[in-house]
């Protein structure tokens, strides 16, 4: 912290690492200054944990086998990054999950993340209990037993993971600060599958001029991109919903997944995994392309059958609610 200084901005840097569990928290506060100024404060924590062959374990751990970081600047328009790192080399995975609270001159900002390698796969975000501004939690091969309570409330996610190999798991979530995050992800793959990205259980909000970009890359190539500035739009995405990413031809995955959002409430959880082609159901905006464009084709069928040479018009309301869906 600067105390009884100009209104100077502290500055936090934490730093843990360890072969089972690393926990490390930031927290940087700034002088009032003599005429009340503040200059921004900026926290950082970071958490690595690294397990190689012959790591001795607890005998008896009272602590997960995780990374876990959290930073707090305490005044206005300061910055906050946690970034949790899990390598298991005997699993041959890992996972770094990071979150970065933007300066806002409304709020302080908090960020929480957290990163495991063959433990449970985290809970949904939910902004009740005290839960941190920001957060980005991963697991890399999770247990088994912990997607249940995941894939509970989402039946096509459900489906599609049955015959899947469950690669990652994780969540983000977002409340009143405008926030990014990412999760990285290096796991064995089985070479000639698809990749598969289902979302589950959002933590959705109404909040008008909220934007929420997305994007999935693999190896550096951008696999999917999108843009969301409805509420309604986003909360349909990520609401029990699988995208099929491709076939992937590599024996490994070297993932990257990013978020953000501009400001308001929201959050959900996510799977990653390997499994067999899903079929794409169209956007909205899609199916009314294709009503439009059957109706078309049976109007000239008429006309071509009549001699008559039909006129298809579109109202305005039509031509705008077909713009706004796309």
């Amino acid at each position: 912290g600067a105390r009884f200084t100009s209104g100077a901005g502290g500055t936090a840097l934490a730093r843990a690492s360890s072969a089972y569990h690393a926990q490390a928290t930031a927290s940087a506060e700034s002088g009032t200054g003599r005429a009340g100024g503040r200059d921004a404060p900026s926290a950082t924590a970071e958490a690595v944990v690294n397990r190689v062959s012959g790591t001795l374990l607890p005998p008896a751990p009272t602590l997960p086998a995780e990374a876990r970081a959290f930073a707090v600047a305490g005044a206005f328009g300061g910055q906050a990054l946690a970034r949790s790192t899990y390598r298991d080399s005997i699993r041959g995975a890992a996972v770094i999950a990071t979150a970065s609270g933007q300066p806002s001159q409304l709020y302080s900002p908090e960020a929480s993340s957290a990163a495991n390698v063959g433990g449970a796969a985290y809970a949904p975000w939910t902004p009740e209990g005290g839960a941190p501004r920001v957060t980005a939690y991963a697991s890399a091969l999770p247990d088994t037993a912990s997607l249940a309570p995941l894939l509970a409330s989402s039946p096509t996610v459900e489906a599609a993971m049955a015959g899947a190999e469950v690669l990652g798991a994780g969540t983000v979530g977002a409340l009143f600060f405008p926030f990014t995050a990412s999760a990285s992800f290096e796991v064995p793959f089985t070479s000639g599958r698809h990749l598969l990205l289902g979302f589950v259980q959002p933590f959705t909000t109404d909040f008008p001029g909220a934007t929420f970009e997305f994007s999935v890359q693999q190896g550096g190539t951008t696999l999917y991109t999108g843009s969301f500035s409805d509420p309604a739009q986003y909360n349909s995405f990520f609401n029990d919903k699988v995208l099929d990413l491709g076939v992937i031809t590599s024996n490994s995955l070297d993932l990257l997944l990013t978020f953000s959002l501009s400001q308001g409430i929201y959050g959900f959880s996510y799977l990653l995994a390997a499994g067999d082609a899903v079929s794409a159901v169209p956007e909205p905006s899609t199916w009314l392309m294709l009503v439009l464009g059957l109706a078309l084709l049976i109007w000239r069928g008429i006309g071509q059958s009549t001699g008559f040479a039909p006129v298809v018009k579109l109202n305005r309301h039509m031509c705008n609610s077909a713009q706004q869906l796309h």
